[in-house]
């Protein structure tokens, strides 16, 4: 929803334009007044490509929403997310497929109140406003999930997935890529893994028999992004990992969160890279399997036929050193703090799925 006056960032949110959003949202009724904004930064989880902040928001005269979430552009926009359009597609996902997936799906979406979007000299701005949720549900990539919960999340998983399988009418729109990085950025982005892989085998101990593989990797990175446009390509989430993830676990909904990365791709790539940097390596090594079979099911049961198992691996092994690229370039990049720790253990993770894989892709 948009207004006059438009904000673009939440500094910029007044009492009484929140009021009148509220209103027409009909979140208040008309005798409820928003009293005070009270913003405050969310620290380590809030990652590093948008500004993100809990609004806390007092009333006179009645009741509303006491908590919104608030993401707009940092103060020093990335260029690579205006290059990769990053917020526009998060504003557009929220626009066109939200309540489809909210009201289809078993994966639930947080309800979007207000979003702007402009592109500005400086890059790409934007604002979203978005219920909050639960703190306590929210995912932590450095902890992961246990085998059970990554089993209730995969079933939503696929559930999403299910609605868009396939579909013609994901092509038609021009902000939505082929793959998370986009097909016709190839090149450029082959590069940029190329620099990364070499820098990380200097300063970190790869398994000796996994250079190749890797080296291969880079080699046909192009080919490998084709790989996951396959037939079974529909609508994914592109980041699914634990910290935006929320999972209830006295109800078992699932929320997801940050659609940056939405894109048009195989869903078995939300697949391997939610399992990979979800699991501890024991509870990968034994389960990751049995819930990629889970997966298989329950796209079975909301109708997709079942693809081979042989295409699964293949497909599955292909987004894993897909993945690793991700990591291996945002890693390149210098996270600090929390993310470091988050990159160093994702690379590790994916490194350890590679070992573990019976296949190599197909590409290679």
């Amino acid at each position: 929803m948009k207004s006059t006056n438009a904000p673009l960032t939440y500094h910029e949110l007044t009492p009484r334009w929140l009021t009148k959003l509220l209103r027409d949202q009909k979140l208040i009724d008309g005798l409820t007044s928003v009293r005070e904004i009270l913003s405050q930064e969310i620290g380590e989880m809030k990652g590093v490509n948008s500004e993100v902040a809990l609004l806390n928001i007092g009333y006179e005269d009645g009741e509303g929403p006491t908590q919104i979430i608030a993401k707009s552009t940092p103060a020093m926009p990335l260029p690579v997310a205006t290059f990769q359009r990053w917020y526009e597609r998060e504003i557009n996902f929220y626009n066109e497929f939200s309540h489809s997936i909210d009201s289809k799906s078993e994966m639930g979406i947080p309800k979007c109140l207000y979003n702007n979007f402009k592109h500005l000299p400086e890059g790409d701005g934007h604002l979203i406003l978005l219920e909050a949720q639960s703190a306590d549900n929210q995912g932590n990539q450095l902890d992961g999930y246990q085998a059970g919960e990554a089993a209730v999340i995969v079933r939503a998983l696929a559930s999403f997935h299910s609605i868009f399988w396939g579909s013609e009418l994901l092509h038609g729109l021009d902000w939505l890529p082929q793959t998370t990085v986009g097909l016709h950025n190839a090149q450029p982005v082959q590069n940029a893994f190329s620099q990364a892989w070499e820098m990380l085998q200097r300063k970190s101990d790869i398994p000796i028999h996994l250079t190749p593989l890797i080296d291969r990797a880079v080699e046909t990175y192009p080919d490998l992004l084709k790989r996951i446009c396959s037939d079974h390509s529909t609508l994914i989430h592109g980041d699914f990992r634990p910290d935006n993830l929320f999972l209830d676990r006295f109800t078992s909904e699932v929320t997801a969160i940050d659609w940056q990365f939405v894109s048009i791709a195989s869903g078995v790539y939300d697949l391997a890279y939610f399992l990979t940097l979800s699991l501890s390596p024991n509870e990968y090594k034994a389960n990751h399997q049995s819930l990629i079979d889970t997966y298989r099911v329950s796209l079975e049961k909301h109708g997709i036929p079942v693809m081979s198992a042989h295409e699964m691996a293949d497909l599955y092994v292909t987004s894993v050193f897909l993945s690793f690229a991700v990591f291996a370039i945002g890693s390149a990049g210098g996270p600090t703090g929390r993310m470091s720790a988050v990159h160093g253990q994702a690379l590790e993770q994916l490194m350890n799925a590679m070992v573990d894989s019976p296949v190599v892709p197909s590409c290679f």
